[in-house]
């Protein structure tokens, strides 16, 4: 359903820009000249993309966070060697998470 309503947001790459694009037609009753309609759909396209990444990107920020002071808490009080094995987990979890 969110999908549905995201793909009807008047933006160029979107099905609602290309809605959008028509009703300008409509309107003015010429063309709209697509050499400038395209280089908006690809800044569009290239924002979104950033602004998906930036969530991926904080909650591995958090996740090596939260790692790391389990190692330290880990290393303190009850295994010296646990910082090395967490680390490690931590190294093949982001690992996994870039080769996806």
């Amino acid at each position: 359903m969110f999908i549905g309503f995201l793909n009807l947001l008047p933006l160029p790459p979107f099905d609602g820009g290309h809605l959008a694009i028509l009703a300008v037609e409509k309107i003015r009753g010429k063309a709209v000249d697509m050499r400038k309609v395209i280089p908006v759909s690809a800044a569009v396209a290239a924002f979104l993309n950033r602004a998906t990444r930036l969530p991926v990107f904080a909650g591995t920020l958090l996740f090596w966070v939260v790692l790391s002071t389990v190692a330290y808490i880990f290393e303190e009080y009850w295994w010296p060697q646990a910082k090395w094995f967490v680390h490690l987990v931590a190294r093949g979890f982001l690992i996994a998470l870039h080769r996806a």
